[in-house]
């Protein structure tokens, strides 16, 4: 199972947006070369560029397509009229903030916001989220807080008033606030690879985790209120014993979660639907500890419930297992302070229903400061956390 998740938030205010005004080029239908190998379904235009980089495409209201392509020295958006032949750039200006590698793996999901008539998408050459306003051709870019982040997946809130992306390389996700045009980052631990997310029928968020087997699940309203984060792990493994490689992923009507594991050839489905069949519940949401606790140890009580009569697991053996993590660490793991569970390893059927245990933390001297510290349930198939503020004076 791979480590827990930590919250870390990070804000970047509307002074890192820059706007600017592009010159578009028009190329007429006489220009184009299109590809003639013969097909009855389907129709290829080559583009109005040589060098290859390519990657998403969505369209507009007017049926016209947009494309994002980059080299590790450009970024240009082009739309596509179908019924005219025109291609129109769309050249992003700023200098390049990211390496090849990242260049090369993130960036270029693009998606059409039909009630601000703007294409949005994820640029991984400028570590950024940018926009182009269909009407007037302003490009508006906003710089991500983490550098070398890896921009990827995007996706708009069901209340329109946010663009949630995930950071491929600084292992989080993030929502954009498009009226203010803050940021505020939420990180997923380390070596967690986030790629696509999508929202389901009931607002939450679905992202693939592509370097830690999982799919995450988050309720994006409780974020910053309650906070609670779902791991699915993924059954699968390939022969070498390495990681799936989830990647692609949408909901269906019935709110089934399917997704896809590039390195077995399997797609998976995540019934939305279907409750978790435990729950945590920890008595605080934040602690205050001395630097130096002198054997006298700070208590957290928790309580772990079965929700129903289902086997809590398929071996049905009913275990759930309690770990920690911590954001004082880049491994997720404590500094100078040991946190040790009066029972790890709690047994519940259909007489016992919920069993209660301590959390005690003991301080050594670690580095001051406010933390979030992760306290998680897991019965082997999915792991619930709960977070809190971890405070060492």
């Amino acid at each position: 199972m791979h480590q827990n998740f930590k919250i870390l938030i990070v804000i970047i205010m509307l002074s890192s947006l820059h706007i600017f005004n592009v010159d578009a080029q028009q190329i007429e239908q006489e220009e184009l070369v299109q590809y003639t190998k013969t097909s009855n379904f389907i129709k290829e235009f080559k583009i109005p560029l040589d060098t290859l980089g390519l990657k998403g495409i969505t369209t507009d209201s007017q049926g016209n397509a947009w494309f994002y392509h980059a080299t590790n020295v450009t970024s240009t958006i082009i739309k596509f009229e179908p019924e005219t032949g025109i291609f129109t750039t769309f050249s992003i200006e700023d200098q390049t903030q990211s390496n090849d590698p990242i260049i090369n793996l993130a960036g270029g999901m693009i998606m059409y916001d039909k009630s601000r008539d703007l294409i949005w998408f994820t640029d991984a050459r400028t570590n950024s989220i940018v926009n182009i306003d269909i009407q007037s051709g302003k490009v508006q870019l906003v710089s991500i807080p983490m550098k070398d982040s890896g921009p990827m997946g995007i996706a708009l809130s069901p209340d329109e008033k946010s663009i949630w992306f995930s950071e491929i390389i600084a292992n989080k996700i993030a929502k954009l606030d498009v009226q203010t045009g803050t940021i505020t980052e939420y990180s997923t631990g380390e070596q967690s690879g986030p790629t696509f997310l999508t929202f389901d029928n009931n607002g939450e968020l679905w992202i693939t985790l592509s370097y830690s087997h999982e799919i995450l699940h988050v309720k994006p309203k409780l974020l910053d209120s309650d906070l609670t984060l779902v791991e699915y792990e993924i059954p699968s493994r390939p022969a070498d014993g390495s990681i799936v490689y989830p990647l692609g992923i949408s909901v269906d009507s019935q709110n089934n979660v399917w997704f896809s594991e590039w390195n077995v050839n399997k797609i998976g489905i995540i019934d939305g639907n279907k409750p978790i069949p435990f729950d945590i519940i920890v008595n605080s949401t934040k602690i205050t500890i001395p630097s130096n606790s002198n054997e006298n140890p700070t208590l957290i009580e928790i309580t772990v419930l079965k929700e129903d009569d289902s086997p809590l697991n398929v071996n049905e053996t009913n275990t759930i297992f309690l770990k920690t993590s911590s954001t004082m660490d880049p491994s997720l793991g404590l500094v100078n302070i040991t946190a040790t569970f009066t029972n790890e390893m709690i047994f519940l059927n259909e007489t016992t229903k919920s069993e209660s245990v301590q959390l005690l933390i003991n301080s050594n001297f670690p580095p001051s400061g406010n933390y979030t510290l992760a306290i998680s349930a897991t019965n082997g198939e999915v792991t619930k956390s709960v977070f809190l503020d971890l405070i060492i004076e």
